[in-house]
């Protein structure tokens, strides 16, 4: 029997090709990898204890609803968030590490990276 699913060794082999066109500057390949790592694993659905028809301001960088994310798709979206930062997308950049670095469940590892990258986005904007 394998230690690892076939599915979730694919995963992983997409994150780490990603953090490899990352160092390599391939904004490209980094691009294509990340959807594939994205896509091949289903992300949740957020809960809201909004009513319906209530009114939703998308353009605040409020923590978004609860989201139980896996140790990969959180890397994947850390990942995607560096991309958009050297395509100086810094504003979505900033709402892909809130919906990543935030949530009840977030260990003590996961709050230090981003913060770090929080800083480091905030320093890029000269803030």
């Amino acid at each position: 029997q394998l230690p690892i699913e076939p599915s979730e060794f694919k995963l992983w082999l997409h994150l780490f090709r990603a953090r490899l066109y990352l160092v390599a500057g391939d904004a490209k390949a980094l691009r294509r990898e990340v959807k594939d790592a994205l896509s091949s694993t289903t992300l949740p659905v957020p809960t809201t204890s909004s009513l319906p028809g209530a009114s939703v301001d998308h353009t605040a960088l409020s923590p978004p609803p609860t989201l139980q994310l896996s140790v990969p798709q959180r890397q994947a979206l850390f990942l995607k968030a560096q991309l958009e930062c050297e395509r100086s997308n810094f504003r979505k950049a900033a709402k892909l590490l809130v919906s990543a670095g935030t949530g009840a469940e977030v260990s003590a590892d996961v709050r230090v990276m981003f913060l770090n990258n929080m800083g480091c986005l905030h320093h890029s904007l000269s803030k």
